[in-house]
């Protein structure tokens, strides 16, 4: 995905419209993302059992529609962040984010450094 249709709806102050997923069923993932008009999917990792393992194929499961999946982690862990965006997930959504420093906390795991 060259360009993110997320990013661009927004930049155009358009509404970007997706949904939220449970289910760590690839079937379920494919079905939001090739058969509805939402822009994007969020998995979320926070309240349910979905492992890395789960996620790589639902990540699969998305590919070739062109729209972007995001990652709820269970908590501003680095690990975390870095692991959902290492096997390809698109953003990421923190939970429980209550200042500025855990927010910049978080920005700064999703920084690879040379």
């Amino acid at each position: 995905m060259d360009v993110n249709p997320v990013k661009a709806k927004l930049n155009q102050k358009l509404p970007s419209l997706g949904t939220w997923s449970a289910s760590g069923d690839p079937t379920v993932i494919e079905a939001l993302l090739h058969t509805t008009d939402f822009d994007w999917v969020t998995l979320d990792f926070e309240h349910n059992p979905i492992d890395v393992s789960t996620a790589v194929n639902c990540l699969r499961a998305g590919n070739g529609s062109g729209k972007p999946m995001f990652a709820r982690i269970p908590s501003n862990d680095p690990i975390w962040v870095k692991r959902v965006l290492d096997i390809g997930f698109t953003g990421i959504v923190v939970p429980d984010v209550k200042d500025e420093d855990e927010a910049e906390r978080a920005v700064q795991a999703a920084k690879y450094r040379p």
